[in-house]
């Protein structure tokens, strides 16, 4: 009943009391059902250490008592209510193996897989993520399990999360949520608008995009989960952002920020940090930056690469030019996965360039852009965005002497990021076409 009342503290303590009595009674290997009840209550609660605590006690009564099935409901637990694909989460990863290796069931092999292949998706074989997905969705689909279907389509919508993707994760996450309203399934629900929310972005129908933050923030509230509660705020703060209302911008992206970590949402921390991020570069405000983030990021996260066209162009816009450069020539030559920070890593280096009139990279940078014209430059979920690839290719064309070819591509991003509602990327593109204009080639 106080799960039916949202009442998740309430559940948890009393899910306790229940271990307790089952102690008391000498039954403690019958605890298992228990034990995964109450850490999703505390789960949805916002008590990951003290979840996961639970968690890893099913899990040895599941090792114990030989039982695959809750061995596999104790990992997929373990792993989280949410989706933070921030860094690679060994122990999850360990565990949704093992249970793999075990479990029985259609339905729940299938959303262990799901679950793996998006637990996998920074990993370095990044086909393996790809195939556990397209398995997860596979075997969902044999079980007639709606369910599983819905947990599966959004680890298959992972797995697709690459520019040349979009038209297919958005087709994914509908299906995602139809799946998840026939099974009443309210929280894989919420993840497929999630999904939305990112895909709608990405592509800047931002009228859709402002009709799905609304339902997905209506729904987070009515379900009152925290790990999809902070969102509302970090969307706010990063339209906010995008009409040069700064202040409110900051305002929102703490409240977005302190409501994440107190969840315990491992997304919380990156993507209020790119948001910030993002909003320095907006405003030229390089000298604002938090350097020891994107620091921290390049030599830590699984994703490091991805950090480092923002930091180039961070170094160009400080007049650190000989850093600049030799960062710019370093990140060229690395790997660029081709995943979700791919597009806004190309335009982050074609910045740094333009800034720096350093053309060494720029017919490679626009080559790797000009497929994406027409839409916004975004990263994160929903967390960032540059305006209209079109100002970035107008820089490079520039660069490359290509006048006539600058001036239409920031004609067209003038004219984008009006219907974006990017306000301040479109006076940057006017800017930048009346410097052409007057003074020829482009330097931004």
């Amino acid at each position: 009943r106080a799960l039916d009342r949202l009442a998740y503290e309430d559940a948890a303590e009393r899910f306790n009391r229940a271990l307790q009595a089952l102690g008391l009674a000498g039954a403690e290997d019958e605890a298992g059902r228990v034990l995964l009840a109450r850490g999703d209550a505390l789960l949805r609660g916002g008590e990951l250490e003290a979840a996961r605590a639970a968690f890893t006690q099913a899990r040895a009564l599941a090792l114990r008592r030989c039982d695959h099935a809750l061995l596999a409901e104790a990992a997929l637990g373990f792993a989280g209510l949410g989706i933070a694909i921030v860094d690679l989460d060994a122990e999850a990863i360990a565990r949704l193996e093992e249970a793999l290796e075990r479990v029985e069931s259609q339905s729940l092999r299938s959303r262990v897989q799901a679950r793996l292949a998006v637990e996998l998706y920074y990993a370095p074989d990044r086909t393996r993520s790809d195939l556990h997905s397209a398995d997860a969705v596979a075997s969902a689909r044999a079980s007639g399990d709606t369910s599983a279907l819905a947990s599966a389509l959004s680890a298959r919508h992972v797995a697709l999360w690459r520019p040349d993707r979009i038209d297919e994760r958005l087709a994914v996450a509908g299906e995602m949520i139809a799946a998840a309203r026939e099974a009443g399934d309210r929280h894989a629900e919420l993840q497929g608008r999630n999904w939305r929310v990112a895909d709608l972005f990405e592509l800047g129908q931002m009228d859709a995009w402002g009709e799905e933050t609304a339902r997905h923030a209506r729904l987070a509230a009515e379900l009152r989960l925290p790990a999809f509660e902070w969102y509302t705020p970090l969307w706010a703060a990063m339209e906010a952002t995008l009409t040069g209302r700064y202040e409110d911008a900051e305002r929102l992206s703490a409240e977005a920020e302190e409501a994440g970590m107190r969840a315990g949402d491992r997304n919380a921390g990156v993507l209020v940090g790119i948001g910030r991020f993002c909003s320095a570069l907006e405003r030229e405000a390089f000298g604002e930056m938090d350097v020891a983030f994107v620091e921290e990021k390049i030599a830590n996260s699984p994703a490091g690469i991805a950090y480092r066209g923002g930091y180039t162009w961070m170094l160009a816009g400080l007049g650190e030019t000989e850093r600049a450069r030799e960062e710019l020539h370093v990140a060229m030559k690395l790997n660029h996965a081709f995943d979700a920070n791919w597009l806004s890593l190309q335009a982050e280096l074609a910045e740094a360039s333009v800034l720096l009139g350093d053309a060494t990279f720029a017919a490679t940078l626009y080559e790797r852009l000009a497929p994406y014209a027409g839409r916004p430059v975004t990263a994160g979920r929903a967390a960032c965005c540059f305006g209209a690839v079109d100002r970035t290719l107008g820089g490079l064309a520039a660069l490359l002497g290509r006048q006539s070819g600058a001036a239409r591509h920031l004609d067209d991003a003038i004219r984008l990021n009006d219907t974006f509602g990017c306000v301040v990327w479109r006076m940057r593109a006017e800017r930048d076409l009346s410097r052409l204009v007057r003074d020829g080639p482009l330097v931004s």
